[in-house]
């Protein structure tokens, strides 16, 4: 069963008009950094997101954890509609949803100790009593990998990132959510402590039984991590599959040169190159149809219309006239 859909989800933003493009008549520009997306994540699934930057995954996440609102487009949490609620229905949504930030310095509160960073949540949406909130919170430092009687009153500055990360972790964790959005919480860690906060998200998401949205620009950690994964570009999703089978048949061409652009550690492999033509486009005022196309070398004149998701294989769709055709 879904916990989460999204339907159509679309976020426009205008850069407005100068006084002279008024004079002018000229119509006013329009970044488009998500067109008609639509995806589904199941109880307990860890979904990934892969894209390069500025192809819309982080404001896929804050539409979803209700940081922004859709242009247009529905966010159904759990059966329930949740794409506008109320101030009092959204301090529920939010503590079914929390996210985990890519920077875990700039996100914890520097003036506040470990201990009252993650009681914050319970406090604010006042969950529970000072009694079981100081009861719960050495409990899940704990889980996270954190001594409480060592770190329960440092400042976020005498934690190391790893540490750091973990609060974080702890933080998102505690109100007991059924759906944890990680936009790269892995990306400002070292590479050698990467592999153990991965592992720790796969097991608490195990344990505590919650799903989890992870956003990454690293094919590889998705692969490692993920059960499913969507591939987005310039704000269209272009290809979802399991993890197993984007690695392995990739069908869309530019989900082919994701993976072709995957390290190997073995210096006799060669992969063949994927040819694409052109820098990345810029989401203002984007072409319509695949926005794809102007890098892509199976690109024909049907690319001028937008591609539909269609099932090429089970759990498996593609957004391509060409793989379809």
């Amino acid at each position: 069963m879904a916990i989460l859909s999204v339907e159509h989800l679309t976020k426009h933003f205008s850069l407005g008009r100068s006084l002279g493009a008024v004079l002018r008549r000229q119509p006013p520009s329009w970044i488009k950094p998500l067109e008609d997306m639509s995806f589904s994540i199941d109880e307990g699934e860890i979904l990934g997101i892969v894209g390069e930057s500025g192809c819309g995954k982080s404001t896929a996440c804050n539409l979803i954890a209700k940081l922004d609102d859709p242009t247009s487009g529905n966010i159904v949490f759990d059966g329930e509609n949740v794409t506008h609620l109320s101030k009092t229905a959204l301090a529920r949504y939010r503590a079914q949803v929390q996210l985990i930030f890519q920077d875990p310095f700039d996100s914890l509160n520097p003036r506040l100790k470990v201990f009252d960073i993650v009681a914050e949540a319970p406090r604010a949406l006042k969950l529970w009593d000072e009694a079981e909130i100081a009861r719960r919170v050495p409990e899940m430092l704990a889980l996270v990998g954190l001594r409480p009687e060592r770190y329960a009153q440092r400042y976020p500055h005498q934690l190391s990132g790893g540490e750091r990360q973990r609060v974080g972790i702890a933080s998102a964790l505690i109100p007991e959510p059924r759906l944890v959005i990680a936009d790269e919480p892995v990306s400002m860690l070292d590479v050698s402590i990467r592999a153990d906060v991965m592992d720790l998200l796969r097991d608490l998401s195990a344990r505590l039984k919650f799903s989890c949205l992870y956003v990454s620009h690293d094919l590889s950690i998705l692969t490692h991590l993920c059960d499913r994964v969507m591939v987005m570009y310039l704000g269209q999703l272009v290809e979802v599959a399991s993890a197993h089978d984007l690695v392995n048949s990739p069908r869309h061409p530019y989900t082919r040169a994701l993976v072709a652009a995957v390290p190997v550690p073995d210096p006799t492999y060669r992969r063949q190159p994927v040819e694409i033509m052109g820098e990345l486009a810029k989401p203002i005022n984007p072409p319509s149809g695949c926005r794809f196309a102007p890098r892509c070398h199976l690109a024909m004149a049907q690319c001028s219309e937008t591609p539909e998701m269609t099932w090429v294989a089970e759990r498996h769709t593609v957004a391509c006239h060409a793989v379809v055709a």
